[in-house]
């Protein structure tokens, strides 16, 4: 059996959202290591999940208008804290019931504070990704993430395969439902380390 590390949400993410997307249509971004066009937000209540949010936000933007509800992506969330892709990130009642209704910085690493009243129905990617979950030994502002110890893909699919008690607190996981819960397909998402890291080769 393969080995897992579990680790806090640092890597990049490679997401392909499905659709009819044929190969003439794809774009290399390579440039500084940055998705032109993708969003600049301020941490909001996770680092997972408002990483994901910078990704979701150029597909919402480029024809997948709903991966983020209210409207286009903001480009920026840097001195506007009600916008349209916090409420994605994090939602008022993901902050109720995981975050003890306080603000970022005030709940930051606490644990023990979800809610034991039943809870809103998932609406952001902090719900699906188990960000700030005690459930999940995620404390505020935390989220889980798999990768294989050999380095190679650990996708969706495969996290699935090995059971609950990886996939329900798998940050990555998380990501793949909120797409499916905006009403789309998910071709491919993996977790990987990034070369370099702790000493992995490529």
């Amino acid at each position: 059996m393969r080995k897992f590390v579990r680790g806090l949400f640092i890597g990049s993410l490679i997401l392909f959202v499905s659709g009819s997307v044929f190969a003439t249509q794809l774009v290399l971004y390579s440039t500084s290591g940055v998705i032109s066009g993708s969003g600049n937000y301020e941490w909001w209540y996770g680092c997972g999940p408002t990483s994901a949010a910078m990704l979701l936000s150029w597909y919402d933007r480029n024809g997948y208008s709903n991966l983020i509800p209210g409207g286009d992506a903001d480009a920026s969330t840097f001195g506007n804290s009600i916008t349209n892709v916090n409420s994605a990130i994090a939602s008022i009642g993901h902050i109720r019931d995981f975050y003890s209704g306080l603000s970022c910085d005030a709940g930051y690493k606490k644990s023990g504070d979800d809610t034991k009243d039943t809870v809103h129905n998932f609406d952001c990617l902090a719900d699906y990704m188990g960000t700030s979950q005690d459930a999940y030994d995620n404390k505020n502002g935390s989220t889980t993430e798999w990768f294989l110890s050999n380095n190679t893909p650990l996708s969706f699919g495969k996290i699935y395969s090995l059971g609950s008690q990886y996939y329900d607190s798998s940050g990555m996981y998380g990501i793949y439902e909120y797409i499916l819960s905006r009403g789309y397909q998910v071709a491919e998402l993996y977790n990987q380390c990034i070369y370099g890291y702790k000493g992995i080769s490529a």
